[in-house]
């Protein structure tokens, strides 16, 4: 017995990389000089880019 087809997603489409960010995702960590994005410095929280052991 099968199931049948399954169902493909489109993905998402690509963002315009011609097109700068907004100014509030363009803000630099005090501490390491980085860009911070939406989800904060990935040098301060260690959850977004976990260091090597």
């Amino acid at each position: 017995m099968g199931t049948g087809p399954v169902p493909v997603r489109a993905s998402a489409p690509r963002p315009d990389w011609t097109v700068p960010p907004p100014p509030e995702q363009l803000e630099r960590c005090p501490e390491h000089g980085i860009y911070q994005g939406m989800l904060g410095c990935r040098l301060c929280d260690p959850t977004l880019q976990p260091l090597p052991e």
